[in-house]
């Protein structure tokens, strides 16, 4: 054993290894005791620095493990344990041959009763869990993740991720140390919110505040949905937390308090009255079993909440990113082309500033969410953690800005299993999706590689001399480009650097092109009568003598292109649902007729500016 307040692992060695772990509990890793927490461990000490732990090192894993899972069981342990009764539900869902619907429709309520026996309860007590602990919502949606896409064959297992290669992080002697195992233990139970408060990322007192705040909120929302429990009971029956006969008796009780508070009756006399109803034991059994459901829905309450406070600017930006949320998502070897999503952002400049800005998480409550800081960790694990079925659609972003929290309130508390499963899953969706934006992963990459080609574009916007340009951009890339971005790695910088080179030579060719382009234009525009010169674009289509009285006209409207404002001959047209409204349209392949063009769903409106031409409206 080490001597005290002599320690083995360093504090970045903890944080390292409970990383790791974490990580693998993302996976989907089951864990039931301590002895398996210890193993765990040690199987990672030895990925991280290739070396055997030594033996005295097991004493001070121990330690720090029974530390961490005592007096902070929410953050691992339950995790853990969440992990194993979801796959023994999946197995059961699998061998029942249970669909998507039924997941939903039963899912809940059958976990919740497993959660009741009483062998599960005596397990749960020794690991000092409680099932207001465990997410049954979460359940049922890590085993939709892994069985709605195809039932017929087992879910590939995530690729792992073993930990960074660290053998400089290897135990040394035990050395002394200002603080004692215990205290070094409690340090590592939170490593990724203490990297980011050592970063910069977040303020250590904001962190504590906000964790404050929270657990102040949720006890308020807890009470809150307790009150709403008499209304609810139906809705409580058809998830399976109560029968129909303990919600005879749970609105008897609930009448009982109504004349404890108007006066009626007095607390001795309300005892009796509950006493000849039910038994007192029953009665905890039963108020115990509608705490957990509210507390399970308060979870994801409070974090619609919170998600409420993302500033509307970037609700264009999410719902782009909802649209292309299977190409987001994508891993590395997924063999899936980002090119749509990239190509959209580079020709929408103000969408691409926003995505930029979630990417650099300039928004505040972006920014909690990405660290995973109070509530969204009560979710969601940290790390990026990918969901197999990403459910999420952009009316979640319409139900941010008009859904108040009552609202949804009501939807996560529905007898309907859909519109109940809906938003806790849309939520989840969101996170995953902000991560892949925030953190290390192959849509941030290219989002990188497209701020890069911005900067690079304007050195060769700003000069007429080609060499000149690329002389800045290749300076940006050789001592800049670090500064822009100080989390990337050396794998990440060289890629990054070889990406821009090629993209400086297409920029090269592009602007080449174009300036010949030019040139061969006022040739031919000083060579062709005016009334030749004035057509292009949409301008040589001409236009039938009805699509003329229906107000169609060829204008020249401001796009933004490859960085740069132009101006387009378009065909524009007044709106048939608002004549007083122009838009954009476009011809519809089959029949022909003209018809608005959209963007993401929306009429793409356009109306004059100050010079006189028609400029796109946002």
């Amino acid at each position: 054993m080490n001597a005290p307040g002599k320690i083995l692992l360093s504090r970045e060695l903890r944080t390292e290894m409970w990383l790791a772990l974490a990580a693998r509990l993302g996976e989907g890793e089951a864990l039931y005791s301590n002895a398996h927490f210890r193993t765990a461990l040690l199987e990672i000490y030895q990925q991280i620095t290739g070396q055997d732990p030594p033996a005295s090192m097991e004493e001070e894993v121990r330690s720090m493990v029974e530390t961490v899972n005592r007096e902070h069981p929410e953050t691992y342990l339950a995790r853990a344990v969440q992990n194993g009764i979801a796959k023994a539900f999946e197995e059961g869902v699998r061998k029942n041959n249970w669909d998507l619907a039924k997941i939903q429709a039963s899912g809940a309520s059958a976990l919740r009763r497993f959660s009741q026996l009483e062998t599960v309860r005596d397990v749960l007590e020794d690991a000092n869990l409680t099932p207001s602990q465990l997410s049954m919502v979460s359940c049922v949606q890590q085993v939709i993740e892994q069985v709605a896409p195809r039932q017929d064959t087992p879910p590939q297992p995530p690729p792992s991720r073993p930990p960074a290669f660290r053998p400089d992080l290897a135990a040394q002697e035990p050395v002394a140390a200002p603080a004692a195992p215990a205290k070094a233990a409690a340090e590592a139970i939170d490593p990724e919110t203490e990297a980011a408060i050592a970063s910069g990322d977040v303020d250590a007192e904001v962190a504590r505040e906000r964790a404050k705040a929270g657990e102040q909120r949720r006890a308020a929302l807890e009470e809150q949905e307790q009150q709403k429990v008499p209304g609810r009971l139906d809705g409580l029956v058809e998830q399976g937390v109560v029968t129909e006969e303990e919600a005879g008796q749970l609105r008897e009780l609930r009448k009982i308090d109504e004349r404890v508070k108007s006066g009626e009756i007095t607390e001795a006399e309300a005892t009796e009255i509950r006493n000849s109803l039910v038994n007192a034991k029953v009665r905890d059994k039963l108020e115990r079993k509608v705490r957990e459901a509210v507390a399970d829905s308060v979870k994801y309450l409070q974090v619609f909440e919170s998600m409420k406070k993302i500033s509307p600017k970037y609700h264009d930006a999410i719902a782009f990113l909802i649209e292309h949320k299977n190409l987001v998502t994508a891993a590395d070897d997924a063999g899936i082309d980002q090119g749509s999503a990239i190509k959209a952002l580079m020709e929408d400049m103000e969408l691409l500033d926003d995505v930029t800005d979630i990417m650099e998480r300039k928004d505040h409550e972006l920014r909690m969410i990405s660290v995973r800081l109070h509530p969204y960790s009560s979710i969601m694990n940290r790390g990026v953690e990918r969901i197999g079925n990403m459910t999420i659609e952009e009316v979640f972003v319409e139900d941010l800005a008009k859904v108040d929290v009552d609202e949804m309130s009501d939807r996560l508390s529905s007898g309907d299993a859909q519109q109940r499963v809906r938003p806790a899953a849309d939520m989840r969706c969101l996170i995953s999706l902000i991560d892949h934006v925030t953190k290390r992963t192959r849509f941030r990459k290219e989002l990188r590689l497209l701020r890069i080609a911005r900067q690079v574009e304007e050195f060769y916007k700003n000069t007429s001399d080609m060499n000149e340009a690329r002389h800045q951009a290749e300076n940006f890339l050789n001592r800049r480009l670090r500064r822009m971005f100080p989390d990337m790695n050396a794998d990440e910088t060289a890629e990054l650097k070889q990406r821009s080179t090629e993209m400086m030579d297409q920029i090269e060719q592009r602007i080449h092109d174009e300036r010949k382009a030019e040139v061969e234009a006022k040739r031919a525009k000083t060579a062709a009568p005016a009334a030749q010169g004035a057509g292009g674009g949409d301008g040589d289509e001409e236009l039938s003598a009805d699509e003329l009285q229906k107000g169609v006209q060829i204008g020249r409207v401001e796009m933004r292109v490859a960085g740069n404002t132009r101006r387009i001959p378009t065909k524009i047209m007044p709106d048939p649902d608002d004549p007083e409204v122009m838009v954009i349209v476009m011809r519809d392949p089959e029949t022909q007729e003209l018809l608005p063009a959209k963007r993401r769903g929306a009429k793409r409106t356009v109306e004059r500016n100050r010079d006189g031409y028609w400029a796109e409206v946002r």
